[in-house]
């Protein structure tokens, strides 16, 4: 063995030696953690090191790591071993989870931003047919009205031009024929 032990030959000792007992009361956890853990490492070892057999996580994991650190209850090299194998296991899961996170998140921007480039082409064309429109009424407007309703139409030619602009597209051959035909420009 590898570390120093006591077994106690006969239960009335516990019983009828009170400072021996104090002692087991105050690492009565301790004890059990650490039963926990060589019989764990054991199961482990018997297991080929299969990770599947690695059940101390959590907060059970923790107290293992301090357990390993506490002089009292010194692992032999399988138990560090095993407590080793647990920490590994639980930075893979804490890596893979933020991967699987870092990816949900990307998607999810991803997505986020193709909506947002079909509502600006939305928009485009949007304005785009509104200036078509403005610019096919503007030509009727000026054949049939009033020199004050030239100005309106003038105005509805330079509107649509305008929503053509906001666009960021090409001026549209309609919506330059329709500003030309009202403010009489060849």
């Amino acid at each position: 063995m590898d570390r120093e032990e006591v077994e106690v030959a006969h239960e009335a000792l516990i019983r009828h030696w009170s400072r021996l007992r104090e002692w087991l009361n105050e690492d009565y956890g301790n004890l059990r953690l650490f039963e926990g853990i060589r019989q764990a490492a054991h199961e482990w070892e018997s297991k080929k090191r299969d990770d599947s057999r690695l059940v101390h996580r959590g907060s059970r994991l923790e107290d293992g790591e301090a357990l390993a650190r506490h002089s009292r209850f010194p692992l032999n090299e399988l138990e560090r071993a095993y407590v080793d194998a647990c920490v590994t296991l639980r930075e893979q899961e804490r890596a893979e989870k933020e991967e699987q996170q870092r990816r949900e998140l990307e998607a999810a921007q991803n997505l986020a931003e193709e909506r947002h480039q079909r509502l600006i082409e939305s928009e485009r064309l949007r304005r785009i047919s509104i200036a078509q429109a403005l610019a096919a009424h503007a030509p009727r407007q000026q054949e049939h009205l009033s020199a004050r309703q030239d100005e309106r139409a003038a105005l509805m030619a330079l509107q649509a031009y305008f929503f053509n602009q906001l666009s960021h597209g090409h001026v549209l051959d309609q919506v330059d024929n329709a500003l030309r035909t009202v403010l009489s420009v060849p």
